[in-house]
């Protein structure tokens, strides 16, 4: 327990802004996804999502807008965002040493023409992007603490149905 406490006590500690674009079909809704490339640190070549680390004094919110026009060259209405919460998160770097531990504050992103949407992204960002459905998410190589965001998601879907 002494080595468990003693790694997130020298952990990086972060604060993350995340979103889920997600099409709108209530029969089959499917939620676009993030490839991370080789050089990603902490999981290379694994799915995740669009965003990052939340700046000194920015509000989350901010940090996605600000994220999806560095990542995609796409500007995003706050108004459009629909926050689905902020989960704790600890990831262990592949490396086997290092920690970071934090704060994921998830935002969905509904896109009513997925074609359109996704032709108009700029990837400056990761390896590729693909949109999933709900059943193929637990065959990824993601995150189980991004898998239950993305969960989060495909839950409060069903509720509107």
């Amino acid at each position: 327990m002494e080595i468990l406490e003693n790694a997130l006590r020298n952990a990086k500690r972060i604060e993350a802004a995340v979103v889920l674009p997600y099409t709108a079909v209530p029969t089959a809704p499917s939620v676009l996804l993030q490839k991370k490339d080789e050089g990603y640190p902490w999981h290379p070549l694994a799915w995740g999502f669009f965003g990052g680390q939340v700046e000194a004094r920015e509000p989350p919110v901010k940090a996605v807008i600000r994220e999806c026009l560095e990542e995609w060259g796409r500007n995003v209405n706050e108004s459009d965002l629909l926050y689905l919460g902020t989960s704790p998160f600890a990831d262990t770097h592949p490396d086997g040493v290092r920690m970071r531990v934090g704060l994921h504050h998830a935002y969905a992103l509904p896109v009513s023409d997925p074609k359109d949407f996704l032709a108009s992204i700029r990837l400056t960002e990761g390896a590729g992007f693909a949109l999933f459905q709900r059943e193929e998410i637990s065959g990824l190589y993601m995150p189980t603490h991004n898998k239950f965001i993305v969960n989060k998601l495909f839950n409060k879907l069903a509720e509107r149905k």
